[in-house]
């Protein structure tokens, strides 16, 4: 679920609460909404600026490294703070209600109460460069003059990938079986569209249906192109959407790849954080720079992960990858020069019909290139090839030769060259002389009736030709009207699939009705249906407080809390008891020092006890966490004082 839709289902009072948080309100003060603000960088390194408490901090960085988007339940990360940041299960779960209060993680209940946490997924890449930086270094001049690119093919970027396999939809929509599936052979022609090989895609993709019959390549562009609104379906039949390619037309290549490159990080990176975080770090790099690969290429990830990764951000044409002095360097890809949105540059168009189409050419212009010529390289300058197959292609499409000589005229900028111009002549002077009409067959069982039929003066006006005795071609147009003639002169026709068991031929040919749930979404979830099962679940419409995180903290005496003192062992006892019932830490005055312990378990002899937990490393709670706690084991008669030790609870009572 993203920033937005978290808050949309806030409650009023938690919106309230977070937007008096200093750095949110300065952002709502100028007119900004809550989400955008919670969206914003600036807001982020704001509250990261202003932000005191290394818990939270511990908690976030921890939250993103192991879980992403996903939700996750308040007592796992209790105990993987124990287990993993040296701190206590109730520092976690107060961090946790403290990120709740500033809008950087969200809350649902289960239907049966139990609570889940998540940090939205379009806000994951918002905090991974500031608690998770990817630490790459940039090549000097000198150094990236050692830099050996690889040696791989250019890959175009994902978006020009997309466009072509896009309009192979338009000109050949994709339909589905009876079972829901695409048909195979259309959509092996969308993925080699997408001039990509299935390998390149692998780590990707969550599993998906029809996996054996769609290619990830087809199942990709299916996918964005439904989330985008360029593609939807109707009647089982997914063709291009014209509002909503006439909108992605309209953006420059830079704004479509940055558009793809947030929707491939929210849809298929989002829930995994290792790939999130790697995408994220690459994507965040100065472009046109080598860096090292820093942190990408080991911390998150073993290096055949990290390797597999960065060859699916290269595949996506959004990284290069290279070799200096023994290492593995990257660069984000420079966005194409001279074309900010402004005016785009025209493509060049040779005498012998070859057209070069430079980087700075707009997505309209490519798209409608496709309709009128054949590609035939696609590079950093894309070839396209004017032949009388292109022109055979554009007149079924509907271009007339002054539509296509215009078009290559406002894309060349120029007068269309005369061989160019002579050849279009000749290839356009033979299209459309013949055409291909469609009819329907109508047949008697024997000349009799054929005859009567033809004596019908109905049914004759609608006749084309008569073929043999029992045949006649008729208007196809007119079906439904010849069905009813032909009942009402007393031969109703049966249904051309019709056998001797009235089996229709879709049932004959195996096909069967698609069961409940099998076929995906589409529309704005796209066809996988990637959603977060958050939707299904009410927000958590509590205000996290003292009392919900520490029960019964009002019916102990305050000096248990407050200072260390000298118990009773029967009293000693019932204070670790509390300590395990709220996960906190105790602390102990012990040969003549204090240290902090955090019990987990005790077993108890009469009104002694022995406790099982972990030290706390450092002098006092709250001022470093870091490496997992010591385990440990205190005995009653070790202790001297002893008191509990809570997180600053401050914040949490103050609505």
């Amino acid at each position: 679920m993203n920033v937005r839709r978290s808050v949309e289902r806030l409650p009023e009072a938690m919106k309230r609460l977070i937007a008096s948080d200093p750095a949110v309100k300065a952002r709502l003060e100028p007119g900004m909404e809550l989400a955008d603000a919670l969206s914003d960088p600036e807001w982020a390194e704001a509250w990261l600026h202003r932000c005191r408490d290394a818990d939270q901090l511990a908690v976030l960085r921890g939250v993103l490294q192991k879980y992403g988007a996903n939700p996750f339940e308040p007592e796992r990360i209790a105990a993987d703070a124990e287990e993993e940041l040296g701190l206590t299960g109730a520092e976690a779960r107060v961090a946790i209600a403290k990120l709740r209060r500033s809008g950087i993680v969200f809350a649902v209940r289960k239907s049966w109460g139990d609570r889940l946490i998540y940090v939205p997924h379009d806000a994951v890449a918002l905090w991974q460069p500031l608690l998770l930086p990817a630490d790459n270094r940039p090549l000097t001049l000198e150094e990236t003059w050692e830099v050996v690119p690889n040696a791989a093919d250019y890959r175009p970027s994902l978006a020009l990938g997309l466009l072509s396999a896009w309009h192979e939809i338009a000109r050949k929509p994709v339909a589905r079986t009876a079972k829901g599936a695409p048909q195979q052979a259309a959509v092996t022609r969308v993925a080699a569209a997408m001039r990509l090989e299935a390998e390149a895609l692998n780590g990707l993709l969550p599993v998906y249906p029809y996996a054996e019959q769609v290619p990830p390549q087809a199942m990709l562009a299916l996918d964005l192109g439904l989330v985008c609104g360029v593609l939807n379906e109707r009647d089982g039949v997914i063709g291009v959407h014209r509002s909503g390619l006439d909108e992605w037309l309209g953006l420059t290549l830079s704004e479509a790849d940055r558009r793809l490159q947030d929707l491939v990080m929210v849809r298929y990176c989002a829930s995994r954080p290792a790939l999130h975080l790697t995408f994220s770090a690459a994507l965040g790099l100065s472009a046109g720079t080598w860096h090292t690969e820093g942190r990408i290429g080991g911390e998150w990830q073993s290096r055949e992960e990290a390797d597999g990764r960065l060859a699916l951000l290269e595949a996506l044409g959004w990284i290069e990858r290279g070799a200096w002095r023994g290492q593995t360097v990257i660069r984000r890809r420079m966005e194409p020069m001279g074309y900010d949105g402004g005016e785009e540059g025209p493509f060049i168009l040779q005498p012998d019909g070859e057209i070069l189409v430079p980087p700075d050419v707009g997505l309209a212009t490519r798209w409608t290139l496709s309709d009128v010529a054949e590609m035939e390289k696609a590079d950093e300058l894309c070839v396209y090839r004017l032949t009388r197959r292109s022109c055979e292609e554009a007149f079924r499409l509907g271009y007339s030769l002054g539509e296509m000589l215009d078009v290559l005229e406002r894309g060349f900028r120029a007068p269309v060259p005369g061989p160019v111009r002579a050849a279009l002549r000749d290839w356009f002077a033979s299209l459309g002389r013949t055409e291909l009409v469609e009819a329907l067959v109508l047949r008697a069982d024997s000349k009799e009736v054929a005859d009567v039929v033809a004596s019908d003066a109905d049914i004759a006006g609608m006749i084309l030709e008569r073929i043999g005795d029992r045949h006649f071609l008729v208007d196809a147009a007119a079906g439904q009207t010849i069905r009813a003639k032909l009942r009402q002169v007393g031969y109703p026709p049966a249904d051309a699939g019709r056998t001797e068991r009235g089996a229709t031929d879709q049932s004959r040919s195996g096909g069967e009705r698609p069961e409940s749930g099998e076929r995906p979404e589409s529309g704005e979830r796209g066809w996988l249906g990637i959603g977060s099962a958050l939707s299904a679940f009410e927000a958590d419409r509590g205000i996290t407080g003292t009392e919900e995180l520490f029960p019964g903290l009002g019916d102990i005496p305050a000096a248990w809390v407050t200072r260390p003192r000298r118990y009773h062992p029967t009293t000693s006892k019932e204070l670790i008891r509390r300590a395990i019932e709220w996960r906190t830490a105790v602390r102990l005055e012990q040969e003549g020092g204090a240290r902090y312990f955090a019990p987990r378990s005790m077993r108890e002899n009469g009104a002694s006890w022995v406790a099982e937990g972990r030290w706390r490393h450092s002098s006092g709670v709250g001022e470093s966490v870091g490496d997992p706690m010591e385990p440990a084991r205190v005995r009653a008669e070790e202790v001297a004082e002893l008191m509990i030790v809570l997180p600053d609870l401050e914040e949490l009572e103050t609505n």
